[in-house]
């Protein structure tokens, strides 16, 4: 069986589309586990119904002895599992019937395979109103390579994994992290597979753009900046602790680099300091080495160079913002 989690925080206006989806999957072998994270805007009386038209949806609140947010829900949700294979999938997002059918079998069938990768279909609004479908792993690069330098993409509801291998890593999902939680969780998890496989068609998750998001709140949030670098020094832990060959190890010096990029947006000069001080740990090659080394030397010039944009961008997302609702 499928074990799928789904923490739910105050989407009454999507999560019965999310469930209808799950709902009409031509597979029945699942459990929806969805674990309510105190919702206050009736949220919760939908999830409810479902669970009583549909015991194969279970509707669990957190309890107060768990801390509150994503990571701690889906913690929460994974002990209640029965499933042999896990799938996590955000409360917004869309599953095409086939879903379960097309991908779970992969694992079924080869006792050496922990996980299944696929690709999505990012939209807005309604499913025909595509913004992209992200392009496939790069055949020639392993998933920890392919990860560690986010040559593809890393979310929640990309992955089926096999339940003994979330066991065998030990650790769930890191409940401190506020963005990055996926990828944090999943570069661990991949250091203790045996094999993986990338699936690149059909494309079968609808991954929803929404203004109201976690993703998309938290990105004009200078908290962020503190999640941003317990994720990397997760990373480069992992990668110096399991022995990563310099290419990985690189690939995560440039995933520094993206977040580098959004300390400098912040003009906090504190993260970038300690930022620096964790790529000075990896085996980065001399080419990409130079832009910390150039970051290290003009810090100030460097703010300049990329704040402006980020300004702009959060002035603008506001306008369109506010167009939107009226």
């Amino acid at each position: 069986m499928l074990s799928i989690i789904i923490p739910v925080y105050n989407q009454k206006h999507l999560v019965a589309l999310t469930l209808d989806s799950i709902a009409a999957q031509t597979r029945e072998d699942w459990e929806a586990i969805l674990v309510d994270d105190h919702c206050d805007d009736g949220t919760d009386r939908i999830l409810k119904e479902y669970a009583e038209k549909d015991p194969r949806f279970r509707y669990v609140r957190r309890p107060d002895s768990v801390p509150k947010w994503v990571s701690s829900c889906r913690n929460y949700g994974l002990s209640l599992a029965r499933g042999e294979y896990v799938y996590f999938f955000d409360s917004d997002d869309l599953l095409a019937p086939e879903f379960i059918e097309t991908f779970l079998p992969y694992l079924e069938n080869d006792p050496e395979l922990d996980f299944v990768n696929f690709r999505y279909i990012r939209f807005q609004g309604t499913v025909d109103r595509v913004i992209r479908v992200n392009p496939p792993k790069p055949p020639e690069l392993s998933f920890v390579q392919a990860m560690a330098g986010m040559n593809m993409a890393v979310g929640t509801q990309y992955f089926i994994w096999r339940r003994s291998l979330i066991d065998k890593a030990g650790r769930g999902w890191c409940e401190d992290l506020r963005f990055g939680e996926d990828f944090e969780f999943y570069f661990r998890l991949i250091h203790y597979a045996r094999r993986g496989l990338a699936v690149d068609e059909p494309v079968l998750v609808y991954y929803r753009r929404n203004r109201k998001g976690i993703c998309y709140r938290s990105r004009h949030d200078r908290t962020i900046l503190k999640s941003l670098l317990k994720m990397s020094e997760s990373l480069a832990e992992t990668a110096l602790s399991f022995g990563d060959d310099p290419t990985v190890q690189n690939g995560v010096g440039r995933t520094i680099r993206k977040q580098i990029r959004e300390t400098l947006r912040f003009g906090n000069l504190d993260y970038l300091a300690e930022f620096l001080r964790l790529a000075d740990r990896l085996d980065i090659a001399p080419e990409d080495r130079k832009w910390f080394d150039w970051v290290r030397r003009h810090p100030f010039i460097a703010i300049l160079r990329y704040r402006p944009f980020f300004l702009f961008d959060g002035v603008l997302q506001k306008f369109l913002t506010k167009i939107s609702r009226s």
